[in-house]
């Protein structure tokens, strides 16, 4: 995500198509995150995965959200080949922190159900 993060500190014309298609590539890479710990999930046919159900819902949901708000940036940034206005630096921001936190919180959970 950290070519996603360094685009909004540079304006449209610093900013190489290569480094745009990485920022699109990092978003895409969220959906598919999201989508395989769904398929894993499915998959399993262990005993007791009905309580991970809540703890990976929770997760993936933060993901898609935070996938959202970036392919909203990238897009707009897309456009205008401009920095992104405050505004939207700070739902970015505010986004990877949930991200962030979201997997904190998961690892911490799925810890205690292990144990």
């Amino acid at each position: 995500m950290g070519i996603v993060m360094s685009l909004h500190q540079k304006n449209g014309p610093n900013v190489s198509p290569e480094e745009k298609e990485q920022a699109y590539q990092s978003i895409m890479k969220l959906y598919d995150v999201a989508e395989n710990y769904i398929d894993v999930l499915e998959a399993a046919n262990t005993p007791g995965v009905e309580s991970y159900i809540p703890l990976v819902e929770a997760f993936v949901h933060q993901l898609e959200e935070t996938a959202e708000v970036l392919a909203e940036a990238y897009i707009m940034f897309a456009e205008t080949d401009r920095k992104p206005p405050v505004a939207q630096r700070r739902k970015v921001e505010g986004a990877m922190r949930k991200m962030q936190l979201a997997f904190e919180t998961f690892k911490r959970e799925r810890q205690k159900l292990l144990h």
